[in-house]
């Protein structure tokens, strides 16, 4: 109740022609810039009665309206909750059974010749091919988007984030031509990168506008994996951080792979080790899905950010799920914390918590780690 009491504050600022700053609000209101801060930001408690009737009177809307929507969200969200405790079994289960899964799939090298597999794999298809043609169905080819925030083992940062934006393949031209549009609308070159560690308030319409290109497109999902690691222990488990990187990218990338589908998988170039590690990631997957001959999973490719423009909408919203889950600096002020807020806004979820399984616009799995 309390969290969609401010979600909806949130949602009348955001509104709000005068675009308020928190300054504003405390002269307005008589609520301090820091209490305010704290409240928008769900840091420290919840609103009081006073408090909330006094920000809906702020932003002219009904308080007891207002209260009416909060409850029918708290309702939602309490319906949401029991169903992620069903399903939270068996994302305990995916957890638990990703390290042992890869370290097998690692393990097993790919060789020149894979007689008994290619005719395993001759006959999924063929099997495949009846089932849709029995079925009426299309193959859909997916062209997946794939970056990654503070994967270094000692870059001061507790979580790493891996995100893929998805969407199918034909509609690539027509997302790149709507992001050339925005980028022209604010004056920005084609060229120029829209990036989570250049956001500015100067700049706050634009981000939220590129995210709207993504929330208002059904085509378009994402997912993103938050690893804590705080929680690791790489000698317990006889692995290099290295290993781990790749454990996480395969959970990441493996619930978004269906063999009645392809898949185009390109990756963020970050330094020059990026062909390497793309050339093991595809490695690891292929050997995943016993897809040695590229059936499924077409291609794993490093490009560069720049050059494709869907890079830049997983850019931002990896950012964003990052800087939200990151416990050991303070929180973002100023556009970066507008911008999360934003993508709180439109999606309806904290960022920080999994969720459900069948989640589709936005996906989240956050990793805990076991414990040695």
């Amino acid at each position: 109740m309390d969290r969609a009491s401010m979600q909806i504050i949130r949602e009348l600022r955001d509104k709000d022609p005068r675009h308020m700053s928190l300054r504003a609000m405390e002269k307005e209101t008589g609520i301090s810039r820091s209490r305010l801060g704290d409240l928008f930001h769900e840091r420290m408690g919840s609103p009081s009665l006073q408090e909330f009737v006094t920000l809906c009177m702020l932003f002219h809307r009904r308080a007891s309206t207002c209260l009416e929507e909060a409850m029918k969200r708290a309702r939602q969200e309490r319906s949401e909750i029991i169903e992620a405790v069903r399903v939270y079994e068996a994302r305990e289960r995916e957890s638990r059974i990703t390290d042992d899964l890869v370290d097998r799939i690692a393990a097993h090298r790919r060789t020149t010749t894979w007689p008994r597999t290619e005719i395993r794999t001759r006959g999924s298809r063929q099997r495949r091919q009846t089932n849709d043609k029995s079925k009426g169905m299309r193959m859909t080819e997916y062209n997946l988007y794939c970056d990654e925030s503070c994967h270094l083992e000692h870059d001061d940062s507790d979580v790493m984030v891996l995100g893929a934006l998805i969407i199918p393949k034909d509609k690539r031209q027509e997302i790149t031509e709507n992001i050339l549009q925005i980028k022209a609308r604010y004056g920005v070159k084609a060229r120029t990168e829209v990036k989570w560690t250049k956001a500015s308030m100067p700049k706050i319409d634009l981000y939220k506008d590129l995210l709207n290109c993504f929330f208002l497109d059904d085509d378009m999902r994402f997912r993103v994996l938050v690893a804590k690691k705080t929680r690791l222990n790489h000698e317990a488990w006889s692995q290099s951080h290295n290993d781990w990187y790749y454990k996480m990218y395969f959970t990441m990338l493996d619930r978004l792979f269906d063999s009645a589908n392809t898949y185009n998988v390109y990756v963020d170039i970050k330094d020059t080790h990026s062909a390497q590690r793309t050339e093991k990631l595809e490695e690891v997957l292929a050997n995943s899905h016993r897809d040695f001959n590229h059936e499924c999973i077409k291609k794993v490719q490093p490009i560069r950010s720049d050059e494709v423009q869907m890079m830049q909408i997983t850019d931002v919203i990896n950012g964003a799920v990052c800087r939200a889950n990151r416990t050991t600096i303070p929180q973002p002020s100023g556009a970066k914390a507008e911008i999360i807020d934003y993508i709180r806004m439109r999606s309806r979820l904290r960022l920080t918590q999994s969720t459900t399984l069948g989640t589709r616009k936005l996906n989240i799995f956050v990793w805990e780690g076991k414990r040695s």
